[in-house]
């Protein structure tokens, strides 16, 4: 049951600070709508340049009536040494993604005046903003910290903190060890972990988050609920799950305009999916902020090539080592053989296609069996002809669907035909997955951020894409628990459901700590 406030239904007055990548930057603004919804008054403040992606993702809500706006401020790309109009996750090395967190560190000032201004009665920030837990309480109201990862890996680091944590006493960074102090246990290695750097940067957000009223997570009490209790008693306040948030999106056009622009229209990517099997699509996306060396987008071509089964695949591409590199350099490709091979020749190169975008030599394709006519981003008024690629050899045959650029995932992995989703296994994409296909491919030992990554070889990516597309009593297990899973987010969602009570045990609590401070 949710908490009265003995006070009238004065609207709460709640600010919203995500951080700029889209993996933090939409789930929160989603929650902003959660709150609107409800009729509590909320406001956004973020960037100039992230200001649209809020807007359409909340375009929705707002034109429904419900209480909330964006605040933009302007990044001080100048000051830090950046290019005007950088995203964030366009930052392909720690020096340019440092200077970025830099600048938002200097907008601090500007966001505090305007906080003074609206006087709130709490402030939701991402975890990368640790000051507003010290603000906050300079203006004797709680602080939120929303964090995108699941408890599960919150829970993980807490354990770790233990003075007498076996990740201390192993030999290599390469030994197993076993997390004994969680609700199940946990084994890992060193490797796992993150970099010294890094793990500084979680120390800071953890001395702020024991500072703040509690924790918001995207995802469900249902998923997660032994790590959030041990969280809790580790730490000392509430994790409030209200997820998964994607859930307020509840048509074609609201899943597509969710945040960026996307690179194909609902029309081409329902077409494309329609013409396909239930269950017979792989979806391929490794998050906004992943961009793989080209040496690792061939083993993934390759074990593709080999697998045989349809597919969608977002590129996003980093040209590692090539010092003479852009986005739109080709990648090299002979089959069976991986990238640099010195016995390479030039007939073995994958280029960008023609103009047309259709596959060279191909007499028996189809428009709708692989990219859509044109080869340009649509609604991308500055679309070049390398912007949208096939190369050649690869996908002769038609039977992916290859775009470079931001795509409608929620679309895609809720369609009946999407069977499979290759990922880096970020929150975001595991909820949107469980609400869709329910089932992931996850390949051992893929470190997307560790100084000593790996490249993954396609025979190891083709062996779980297999165990995947090809069925068999495992996946069909898993795929029966992941859908109960998914039905039981929609559930948690409705009224009644655990999240929707758990924003109304916080909306209640809220107001009786406002009525607390008005009476002191």
């Amino acid at each position: 049951m949710a908490l009265t406030s003995p006070e009238s239904p004065k609207p709460l007055e709640i600010i919203l600070i995500p951080y700029v990548t889209p993996g933090h930057l939409v789930p929160l603004s989603e929650i902003g709508c959660l709150f609107a919804s409800r009729n509590q008054q909320v406001t956004i403040i973020t960037t100039t340049d992230t200001a649209p992606v809020v807007e359409k993702t909340i375009k929705q809500c707002k034109s429904s009536g419900h209480p909330i706006s964006v605040h933009p401020i302007p990044f001080p790309y100048k000051d830090v040494g950046l290019p005007e109009g950088l995203a964030m996750e366009q930052a392909k090395d720690m020096d340019t993604a440092t200077k970025y967190y830099h600048g938002l560190g200097l907008m601090r000032s500007a966001m505090q005046d305007f906080m003074r201004t609206r006087q709130p009665d709490c402030i939701i920030a991402d975890k990368f903003f640790p000051w507003t837990s010290d603000f906050a309480e300079t203006l004797d109201i709680p602080r939120i910290v929303f964090d995108p990862c699941f408890m599960f890996a919150k829970a993980v680091q807490e354990a770790l903190l233990n003075p007498n944590s076996p990740h201390l006493l192993v030999k290599s960074d390469y030994e197993p060890f076993v997390i004994t102090d969680l609700p199940r246990p946990i084994t890992a290695t060193r490797s796992r972990l993150p970099a010294n750097n890094y793990a500084k940067l979680l120390a800071l957000h953890r001395e702020a988050e024991v500072k703040s009223f509690g924790v918001i997570i995207n995802s469900m009490a249902e998923m997660e609920a032994e790590f959030s209790e041990y969280y809790a008693k580790k730490v000392g306040f509430k994790a409030f799950h209200v997820g998964p948030t994607c859930l307020i999106h509840e048509n074609a056009d609201a899943k597509i305009e969710r945040s960026h622009d996307s690179v194909v229209s609902k029309d081409q990517v329902l077409t494309w999916l329609d013409s396909k099997n239930p269950s017979s699509v792989l979806y391929i996306s490794f998050g906004s902020v992943c961009a793989l060396p080209d040496a690792q987008l061939m083993e993934i071509a390759c074990a593709l090539e080999s697998a045989g089964c349809d597919f969608i695949w977002v590129v996003r591409g980093k040209n590692d080592g090539d010092k003479n590199g852009d986005d739109n350099a080709t990648w090299q490709f002979k089959k069976g053989k991986n990238d640099g091979d010195e016995n390479n020749d030039d007939n073995a190169t994958w280029r960008s296609k023609s103009k047309e975008g259709k596959n060279d030599g191909d007499q028996n394709r189809d428009d709708n069996a692989t990219w859509p006519k044109e080869s340009k981003n649509d609604g991308d008024e500055n679309g070049d002809d390398n912007a949208t690629w096939q190369p050649k050899e690869f996908n002769k045959n038609g039977k992916g669907l290859i775009l470079k650029g931001w795509a409608p995932q929620l679309l895609i992995l809720q369609h009946p035909s999407t069977g499979g989703f290759l990922t880096h296994c970020g929150s975001n994409s595991v909820m949107e997955a469980v609400l869709g296909i329910g089932v992931e491919v996850g390949v051992e030992d893929w470190r997307f951020f560790s100084e000593d990554r790996k490249i993954v070889t396609r025979d190891e990516i083709e062996k779980a894409v297999r165990v995947l597309m090809d069925g068999g009593d495992r996946v069909d297990e898993i795929t029966r628990k992941s859908k109960e899973l998914g039905d039981k987010a929609v559930g948690a969602m409705k009224r009644g459901g655990s999240s929707y009570e758990n924003l109304s045990n916080l909306i209640g609590e809220l107001k009786q700590l406002r009525v607390k401070r008005l009476e002191e």
